[in-house]
């Protein structure tokens, strides 16, 4: 029964000539619809005028185009989850102890340096007046540095590696051949990176192990 009546319908729908008919709503209902906040999908926000208006404009665009659909109107609650964001991040550094600083750049060791390491020239300096310099104020940090200087002098003078300023500490160890030179080179340049670059206080018993390996290094270097 319900077979018959499909293969009926369908034959009405298959035979139906009828012309359609093309329907538009009327001008009233459009201004309705128009009108209606529920159908209003998108906003054409009218640009500032003032010069501080629109560079914030021009911002919120930006950044439309960054994240995309970030738009103007929208723009100030962005700012103001970013800055509830921020402040929650300040107060949870607060409360661990942690400087925001700290995080973006190292801690300054607080050593003033006699002179600019930035224009050091090993072959001018005079390292027994700078030694004792270093050694009267207790700057152990400086006086490793300036024993390492007189170290790199000293195989320079020897032709065991040829020193310029812009020089790694890796240069001159792969440019010392001598083998029975190499790994104690390798251990004092390991040592005073750590102490110089690392920004290690050194005590004054610390500073003493370190000059006794630098003076069993130059003993080495004498004879050669």
């Amino acid at each position: 029964m319900q077979t018959s009546k499909l293969f009926a319908l369908s034959a009405t729908c298959a035979n139906d000539t009828s012309k359609l008919v093309k329907r538009l709503p009327s001008k009233a209902n459009v201004e309705k619809f128009a009108s209606d906040p529920d159908f209003q999908y998108k906003h054409n926000t009218v640009p500032p005028v003032d010069w501080w208006g629109k560079f914030w404009y021009w911002v919120s665009k930006w950044l439309g185009k960054l994240f995309g659909g970030l738009g103007y109107d929208n723009f100030w609650q962005f700012v103001f989850i970013a800055i509830i964001v921020g402040v929650a991040i300040w107060v949870i550094f607060k409360l661990i102890g942690v400087k925001i600083t700290d995080i973006f750049q190292r801690k300054n060791a607080g050593i003033d340096l006699p002179y600019e390491t930035i224009n050091e020239d090993v072959r001018k300096m005079d390292f027994e007046q700078l030694i004792t310099e270093a050694l009267e104020q207790k700057n152990f940090r400086l006086a490793v540095r300036l024993y390492y200087l007189k170290v790199l002098r000293e195989l320079d003078e020897r032709e065991l590696i040829s020193w310029k300023p812009e020089k790694t500490n890796r240069n001159y160890i792969n440019e010392l051949s001598a083998k029975d030179l190499k790994a104690d080179f390798q251990q004092i340049t390991l040592c005073f990176e750590y102490v110089w670059y690392g920004e290690f206080k050194v005590a004054e018993q610390e500073f003493a192990t370190i000059r006794g390996a630098f003076a069993a290094f130059h003993k080495q270097i004498g004879g050669k």
